[in-house]
């Protein structure tokens, strides 16, 4: 669980997730709401830099789920939801215009694949079967999971923390 790209853009998710769950809150946070605001737009625009397409997918979720269960009433919700439409269809935009991200795309459309990714989902998961109270922690992960491969990260970062804390 390196800084690679994609924990990178997962972590940045988690703090776009917190940052509208305390920006939706009635409190007040004596003016610093503004300040948890300008969070929001730097969260998306680093998820866009790593061109990590489940952090992309796990931010326009967050969006909708907090646009979702934000509101009460039906006109709330309902105002939510075109905005969430209208901002997820300029990020859409912001994507096609971000060439890391639309290259990966294509690539995944391209050859109807996931790459390796899906062994070293297997190789993690089997990490997990192989310890599932315990865990085999951080470290104990880099050794069992670089044994047989080049690659040092599992690409699910799910997968890895049940890997690592059973």
């Amino acid at each position: 669980m390196g800084a690679n790209s994609n924990t990178i853009a997962n972590w940045r998710v988690y703090g776009l997730c917190f940052t509208l769950y305390f920006v939706l809150q009635k409190k007040e946070y004596g003016g610093k709401r503004f300040m948890l605001l300008v969070l929001i737009p730097i969260f998306l625009f680093v998820i866009g830099l790593t061109g990590s397409r489940g952090a992309f997918v796990m931010a326009l979720v967050c969006f909708a789920l907090f646009a979702f269960f934000s509101f009460k009433k039906t006109q709330n919700k309902l105002i939510t939801i075109i905005v969430i439409g209208i901002v997820g269809f300029i990020i859409v935009q912001e994507i096609m215009d971000s060439e890391v991200l639309l290259n990966r795309l294509q690539y995944s459309i391209e050859n109807k694949s996931i790459g390796i990714r899906e062994e070293l989902w297997r190789k993690t998961y089997s990490i997990f079967k192989e310890y599932p109270i315990t865990g085999v922690g951080y470290s104990g992960f880099d050794v069992m999971f670089s044994r047989g491969t080049q690659y040092t990260s599992g690409h699910n970062i799910y997968l890895e923390f049940l890997a690592m804390g059973g």
